[in-house]
């Protein structure tokens, strides 16, 4: 990515943007009055600029196009959005224009896949509302239920962020006047009432997040009155073969791989619940993903390729849940080979029941992509 050099006299007058610095020779862009995008859009000015670890470059700008002027983002010269353009939600249209005065509605975030996720106004025939979609795939709105693959709530925070993983988090309260609440896409992620390391949070701090590598950290008030900073792990698998059945406490149990994908950072967390409490667990491992029978167990192995179990047994204890932190230096295969970058590992999670008799089952299976 080229340089970004502003001219400041009275105000904004030039931004040059290098958006081709590879291309001997290629053109630059310049923004400011009078200065067209290649589509003829002429920049007012521009209101703020970002930039992700692949270099791309996310501006958001006052255009004027055919006599007619409105806040434009654009992704490396291309439009994404502009006030007027259609938003995701049927008959209804982008009012992106509140961001030229950084209006508590509006946010844009670009993440290092080069999506946009935005926060902001709609109108349409429901009215005005604020709306979040990554790409505009619609996340969440503050207008009514009618079937959207999105979730209906009262009110949205600015700051939404999209997640390496793809997954959008953003702040909101789901009634009116209720307190603020962070999702995961569609998903509650934390929410007052909710306690931790044996404290209990009073106020989620809207806008108060921020993620990197299967990891967030989140900025909340405890019902004591102090103020803490919350690290959590977030899921960084991908979700491989479902149980081939309920086990003898009715449930599917899940597998999640939390917090480092890296194949040499911090352990790989490993978490399964769902399963009959005060029995042995084995976690294992595959090169590959599979689907096979397993002689005398209820479960399917959803493992094949270089396959190995590690050799410490896991009890679930009360609670139905084991926990693993993965050494991704030595997997428990011939030679003991540490997980290198670009591999991708299955793990699932063995364990014994009464189902009524006895016998084994299985979990899902987690799927990790390790990056270097």
């Amino acid at each position: 990515m080229g340089p970004l050099v502003g001219a400041d006299e009275d105000e904004r007058s030039l931004y040059e943007i290098d958006l081709a610095p590879a291309q001997a020779g290629a053109p630059r862009l310049l923004l400011g009055p009078s200065a067209p995008y290649p589509d003829g859009t002429e920049v007012i000015d521009v209101v703020s600029v970002s930039v992700n670890d692949a270099g791309q470059l996310l501006t958001v700008a006052e255009e004027r196009l055919g006599g007619f002027s409105a806040v434009g983002v654009r992704v490396d010269g291309q439009l994404v959005a502009r006030t007027g353009s259609p938003a995701p939600v049927p008959g209804h249209l982008w009012d992106l224009d509140e961001a030229a005065s950084f209006g508590a509605a509006t946010s844009f975030h670009l993440d290092d896949t080069g999506a946009v996720t935005i926060t902001g106004r709609l109108t349409g025939p429901f009215g005005t509302s604020v709306a979040v979609a990554r790409d505009q795939q619609l996340v969440a709105w503050t207008g009514p239920d009618v079937g959207l693959p999105a979730r209906s709530v009262a009110a949205i925070m600015r700051g939404a962020t999209s997640t390496p993983r793809g997954r959008v988090l953003w702040f909101g309260a789901e009634s009116s006047g209720g307190p603020v609440v962070l999702f995961e896409d569609q998903d509650v992620l934390l929410a007052p009432g909710d306690g931790f390391a044996g404290e209990t949070i009073d106020v989620v701090r809207a806008g108060g997040a921020t993620e990197n590598g299967g990891f967030l950290a989140v900025l909340v008030d405890l019902a004591d009155g102090r103020t803490a900073v919350l690290r959590r792990a977030l899921p960084v698998e991908v979700q491989g073969c479902q149980p081939a059945g309920p086990n003898s406490v009715g449930l599917l149990p899940q597998l999640h791989a939390l917090g480092s994908d890296f194949a040499d950072g911090a352990p790989l967390h490993l978490s399964a619940s769902g399963l009959p409490p005060l029995q042995g667990c084995i976690l294992a491992v595959g090169s590959a993903a599979g689907l096979s029978a397993i002689p005398g167990s209820q479960g399917t192995l959803c493992l094949t390729g270089a396959v190995g179990r590690f050799p410490t047994v896991l009890n679930s204890g009360a609670a139905g849940r084991v926990e693993f932190d993965l050494d991704a230096a030595s997997l428990p295969l011939p030679g003991a080979p540490a997980i290198q970058p670009g591999e991708t590992w299955h793990f699932q999670c063995w364990y014994r029941d009464l189902n009524p008799t006895t016998t084994s089952n299985l979990t899902s299976s987690a799927i990790v992509t390790f990056r270097g």
